[in-house]
């Protein structure tokens, strides 16, 4: 896509055995102060009357609209995008005539997929995750599974979805549900029965087009988590264009896992071929993609910040707890230093089934030794972490099959988590309200390790009052603020190798992109978009030529290159309706023609039935009025008289 300019929009590693914890409702990866941002932009949105997005142009081309659940450790966001039917706009000639958006030819960059609004964007809690209780409650009923998934998270997120898709467009708006780390941490079975129920709550509740369980309602893994975000932040960005020398790395993180995807240096390709994902992406009007790329994406599943303080807390159990008043027994409150908790901070919390209460004792040092020590002990992790001894800079999450990279080559961008506590931690929410700050001062922050490193020694410091009178934030994220500082810290210096030294824009964090929120779902889209975009031509231009003799967009992963996943629909399932064709239920449509043929004939019937009785109406009245009455004489009585037929006379005459 080119560099478009888009206006702001308010808008396989072991697995770690989940915790389940009252504690974890508190620790969302969002900071406070994001979640006061959403907050006040909910309102905003219920203040205002909101119409539902345009069925087509001003020059009649038709929108196609994609809908896109993203359910996460904590909760599941909407996600409604539209863009411009381009097999419409080539069918009709209207691409050679240089239609654009925004000042930018379409033709030649990949579809404009956007959102309106914020209000085109929705999130609810909990996350499916929490309804494994269910599942063991519910047995083997789908119905009912989906039915309490639907009343507690789905529901209002359809219907916010039917609200920005146009009446007449729902039919033919796919519908996509992807699961993230929170829920890849449960069993196999489990996640096949909460997506099992997801979707038929999906396919009952809405009009949405839902043509394959399979690929719209699923659980993804973390490489394609990864892969869609590197999308997204490319696209927005303005590089992914097949004349672009090279794309920026992508880093996430999220409440149970952190992502990280960037295209390696040529060099590297050659040697790490079978650790790579491939990706084919095509611009609007061409019959194949024409841009490729190789790229790497991983998952640090448990590294996210919720999950990784759950670990650390229960580190800290066996380290340095002593048992509370009620003695050793099994449901006895156990009391647990935290050296990253400030001093005079109290809480109770449950781990794994034993009630702890935490006591902050506020001691920088030691919490930087136990954080390292809590991600350097995962068995995820490479060679060189060595929970002994902290080195300055290290890569020690990283394994010999990752290719190498370096900060300053691939010039990483930072967001979800990264820029949420940092932006916390030096107060960028209040900062970025000064008039006279740029876009990227409000919403972007290049990383200067000096400068966090001060501000993480300040508020590791203060007691738990001065830090509430230091920051006006939610006190759950203000308590834990020091933890999630530290571990970031730790976690770019130690564990993924970025210089202390550093003094570049090798790094940044960034809340949005060119105005435009940030979220993985919007590359998920412009993957649909793009790939439809290809379909479409090809059936245009196809020329006989089978379908299996083009390439399509969409990538294949480094764990199975063999098997390629189309950006859209997958082999053998049908790409949306067109506009216009009112698709629906087959069976509603055949039950609709046999009621109108059933009311034709009772009407037709009925037609014939009082034709038939007027006729026997009229041909009674003709007999009794065709008769006369003889005329009575003085001795005769009404009973002598005797009708005469005057058809008899009638005849005589003729004759």
């Amino acid at each position: 896509m080119g560099a478009i300019s888009v206006q702001r929009k308010k808008n396989v590693s072991p697995k770690p055995k989940p915790v389940s914890s009252d504690f974890e409702k508190d620790h969302d990866s969002a900071s406070a102060s994001k979640e006061k941002i959403d907050k006040k932009k909910e309102k905003s949105k219920r203040k205002k009357s909101h119409k539902a997005g345009p069925s087509k142009d001003e020059n009649g081309t038709p929108y196609n609209y994609i809908v896109i659940l993203d359910a996460g450790s904590t909760g599941t966001r909407v996600y409604v995008y539209t863009y411009l039917d381009a097999g419409y706009m080539v069918k009709h000639e209207l691409l050679s005539g240089g239609k654009a958006i925004t000042g930018i030819e379409i033709a030649g960059n990949l579809p404009y997929v956007h959102q309106d609004s914020g209000y085109w964007s929705k999130k609810t809690r909990p996350g499916l995750s929490s309804f494994k209780k269910d599942i063991k409650k519910y047995g083997d009923s789908t119905e009912h599974l989906a039915s309490r998934i639907g009343k507690k998270s789905l529901k209002k997120l359809l219907s916010r979805a039917r609200k920005v898709v146009p009446k007449d467009q729902q039919y033919r708006t796919p519908i996509f549900l992807h699961a993230t780390a929170g829920v890849r941490l449960l069993d196999a079975s489990d996640q096949e029965a909460l997506m099992s129920a997801t979707c038929y709550y999906i396919k009952t509740h809405s009009n949405f087009y839902l043509p394959d369980c399979e690929s719209h309602v699923r659980v993804i893994d973390g490489e394609e988590e990864g892969l869609y975000g590197w999308i997204t932040l490319n696209y927005l960005l303005g590089k992914m264009r097949a004349d672009e020398e090279r794309q920026v790395g992508f880093l996430e993180m999220g409440g149970a896992s952190t992502q990280m995807c960037f295209e390696p240096q040529e060099n590297e390709i050659a040697e790490h071929e079978k650790s790579l994902m491939g990706l084919r992406l095509g611009t609007v009007g061409v019959t194949e993609p024409e841009m490729k790329f190789k790229v790497y994406s991983h998952s640090f599943l448990g590294y996210g910040l919720r999950q990784m303080h759950l670990d650390y807390l229960k580190m800290l159990i066996g380290q340095n707890s002593v048992s509370g008043e009620e003695g050793s027994d099994e449901k006895s409150t156990i009391q647990i230093e935290d050296p990253c908790a400030p001093d005079g901070y109290r809480t109770k919390v449950e781990l794994e089934g034993k009630k702890c209460k935490v006591v902050g004792s506020g001691n920088e040092e030691k919490c930087r030794e136990l954080v390292y020590k809590a991600f350097a002990i995962k068995e995820t992790t490479g060679e060189e972490c060595s929970a002994e001894e902290q080195k300055e800079v290290s890569k020690c999450l990283l394994s010999e099959n990752m290719p190498d990279f370096s900060f300053d080559y691939e010039n990483f961008f930072g967001v979800s988590g990264y820029w949420d506590t940092i932006s916390e931690l030096l107060d960028l929410e209040n900062e970025g309200k000064d008039s006279s700050k740029t876009e990227f001062q409000k919403y972007g922050k290049i990383y200067s390790y000096p400068e966090i490193e001060k501000e993480v020694s300040k508020v590791c410091s203060l007691n738990w009052k001065q830090l509430k009178d230091y920051r006006d934030e939610d006190e759950d994220e203000l308590a834990d603020l020091c933890f999630r500082s530290t571990y970031i810290v730790n976690l770019l210096h130690n564990g993924l190798g970025l210089r202390r030294d550093n003094s570049s824009d090798s790094f940044q964090v960034n809340d949005q992109i060119n105005g435009v929120d940030f979220t993985w779902t919007l590359g998920r889209a412009v993957l649909y978009a793009s790939d439809e975009s290809v379909a479409q031509i090809q059936a245009l231009k196809r020329d006989n030529k089978p379908e299996s003799g083009y390439n399509r967009v969409g990538y294949y992963t480094s764990t199975n290159q063999s098997v390629f996943i189309r950006g859209s629909e997958p082999v053998g399932v049908a790409l949306r309706p067109e506009y216009g064709f009112q698709g629906g239920s087959l069976l509603l449509e055949v039950v609709c023609v046999l009621l109108i043929f059933a009311l034709m004939f009772l009407f037709l019937w009925k037609r014939i039935a009082v034709f038939k009785m007027i006729r026997t109406i009229v041909s009674w009245v003709r007999r009794h009025r065709s008769k006369k009455y003889v005329k009575l004489d003085e001795n005769d009585t009404p009973f002598d008289v005797e009708l005469q037929d005057l058809e008899d006379d009638d005849e005589g005459l003729a004759k």
